[in-house]
């Protein structure tokens, strides 16, 4: 009898969850970040239509029609590497990096919501956590080796802390928000990752803004 009872209350717990991943499906976080910095700034607005990423209603589904036929997403939003140079640890620890401007946010939402629960998003939950506030770029890492590197933005000279920093998939993601006011998207720039005991173990990504624009259709 209580064998049971565990039996079934297990069995409700799961469906549970179940429904919560259903009708939340943002509620776990894509990946368990741990963020770093004044979090209190983040905005999830949206609304900007100068933002050089914004996405109309079309381009909003458009992006979830690719993201849930896509097998590859975030090919498009890869960052070119400045130097490869072999000998540098750092060459190996940091495997890639990309921007993620609205349209992939959009996609990828789409992507694994289809994946996960068989369903297909609508425009107005696709776009509920898109902010037109930040530039978000993600750095993928060998192993949990994203612990030992900072991620700065350079410009001009100078060089641009971000203001929000997540570790997610234990140590092997960092996800980075930099303030837009503190970047001028109309001039290239250059993401730094750099090991925070060694300067000179430092891997660079070329970042063009234009380059990633939403994809006319």
């Amino acid at each position: 009898m209580v064998k049971k009872m565990m039996a079934s209350t297990f069995l409700m717990l799961c469906i549970s969850v179940l429904l919560i991943l259903a009708f939340f499906p943002d509620f776990f976080g894509e990946t368990g970040g741990l963020p770093e910095g004044n979090e209190e700034n983040y905005t999830s607005s949206f609304d900007d239509t100068s933002f050089l990423y914004y996405l109309n209603s079309d381009q909003v589904k458009s992006a979830i029609q690719e993201g849930i036929s896509s097998l590859s997403i975030i090919d498009a939003f890869l960052l070119d590497r400045e130097m490869e140079d072999d000998s540098l640890k750092s060459h190996d620890h940091v495997e890639y990096a990309y921007i993620v401007v609205p349209e992939l946010e959009v996609m990828r939402k789409a992507k694994r919501t289809n994946d996960q629960f068989s369903r297909n998003i609508k425009a107005l939950e696709a776009t509920q956590s898109l902010t037109d506030q930040f530039l978000i770029f993600e750095v993928r890492f060998e192993k949990q080796f994203g612990y030992i590197y900072n991620i700065t933005f350079e410009q001009d000279h100078e060089l641009i802390e971000p203001e929000l920093i997540e570790h997610n998939a234990k140590g092997a993601l960092t996800r980075v928000y930099f303030n837009i006011e503190q970047i001028d998207i109309d001039h290239t720039g250059l993401l730094h990752v750099t090991d925070r005991a060694n300067a000179d173990e430092r891997q660079s990504f070329h970042v063009e803004f234009n380059d990633f624009l939403p994809r006319k259709r």
